[in-house]
């Protein structure tokens, strides 16, 4: 498997409501023990939602947060779980909930007008993650034509195929990052864009992709809770 998108963040930096919060007052993800979020704070809950495992991967593996992070978060701070995204976001939207971590779709509910932000990529010092999403091609055994794959494989992963790849499948609140840096990434908004200078934790690590322990982790805290 060949991964060859790398996009910043990936929805994995917390969301909240601009009427409510103000980014500039937090720099660490272990601001977010300020006592004033206590009970204001939705996650959404990845034993529940397909597809929600990389910001948490970010919170489990990263050597900055890890375990520890995650037990006092969901400890202490009286987190409220959903499985529903859409009603994370509306709450959120609403102002019934100040943050949301780990949290998803914030960027299209912003483009849809509504009074929520994500954190920019490079606000917290813990670092942003790094993500494919869906970004990776394998050439598969046995190809009812592998010639005709190597040849796609080939372009795909050229200069031409990822500056298409990039065009053709980015939004405005979903931007596509070849990692190929010779491709311009003119579409994509500064903050989104990978810097030299700054540290990824790269979430297609083989070491960092099982999930299996961090829901083992989120069943023993939250069955402390009761």
């Amino acid at each position: 498997m060949f991964v060859y998108e790398g996009n910043v963040s990936a929805g994995a930096t917390p969301g909240y409501n601009i009427n409510l919060l103000n980014p500039r007052e937090f720099k660490s993800y272990w601001d977010f023990f300020n006592p004033k979020l206590k009970g204001k704070i939705i996650s959404i809950d990845i034993r529940q939602v397909r597809g929600a495992g990389l910001p948490w991967q970010y919170l489990y593996y990263n050597p900055e947060l890890g375990p520890p992070y995650i037990k006092r978060l969901y400890s202490e701070m009286d987190v409220t779980m959903t499985g529903d995204i859409r009603q994370a976001i509306d709450w959120l939207a609403t102002g019934k909930f100040t943050l949301c971590i780990p949290c998803r779709n914030v960027a299209r509910g912003k483009h849809q007008g509504l009074p929520i932000e994500d954190f920019e990529p490079y606000d917290l010092k813990e670092g942003i993650s790094l993500s494919s999403a869906y970004g990776q091609v394998v050439l598969m055994n046995r190809a009812p034509h592998p010639n005709a794959a190597k040849v796609f494989i080939n372009w795909l992963l050229s200069r031409d195929g990822q500056a298409a790849f990039q065009k053709v499948m980015s939004l405005p609140e979903d931007p596509k990052d070849s990692r190929r840096i010779d491709v311009p990434k003119d579409h994509i908004p500064a903050p989104d864009r990978r810097k030299d200078v700054m540290k990824y934790f790269d979430l297609d690590d083989p070491e960092a992709k099982d999930i299996r322990p961090v829901i083992k982790l989120l069943d023993e805290v939250l069955a402390g809770r009761k």
